[in-house]
């Protein structure tokens, strides 16, 4: 461990112990809290069919931004009217016109609609939930070996 020339811890590693403990717990609780409401989303929604209607191009990002075509979906609702929306997951590539996809629909009407089987809305919660472990766990360790 690397001293200071009064004997003690370096400062950089000080600031980046305290960091990690504040950061980490942080990261672990907005990652586990999103993915157990996406999660929920998953469990209460119905499948219903859907059809790919037509695409919207958006510029995405910031800098250069990159141009994702975003799927124009319909469905018919449980209660029969027929429900046109954006998907809100676009990609490079145009999906065809009349592609047959699943939607999720929210029986509580708490989520909008949202195509079925992009599971990597969990991706990045599960991420979060994992980094912030990982900060965690170091910024306990850092801490027992400078104590």
């Amino acid at each position: 461990m690397e001293a200071t020339s009064a004997g003690g811890p370096a400062l950089p590693l000080v600031v980046f112990t305290a960091l990690a403990l504040l950061i980490g717990p942080g990261f672990a609780w907005l990652g586990a809290t999103n993915l157990r409401l996406e999660l929920a989303v998953q469990r209460r929604a119905v499948r219903l069919p859907g059809e790919v209607a037509g695409a919207e191009w958006h510029r995405v990002g910031r800098g250069r931004p990159s141009r994702l075509s975003f799927p124009v979906v319909r469905c018919a609702e449980p209660a029969g009217s027929v429900r046109t929306f954006l998907a809100d997951v676009g990609n490079s590539i145009v999906t065809r016109t009349g592609t047959q996809v699943e939607v999720l629909h929210d029986p509580t009407g708490a989520t909008p609609p949202q195509l079925a089987g992009l599971r990597s809305r969990a991706v990045v919660p599960a991420g979060f939930l994992v980094l912030g472990t990982v900060f965690s766990l170091v910024g306990v360790g850092l801490l027992l070996a400078l104590l």
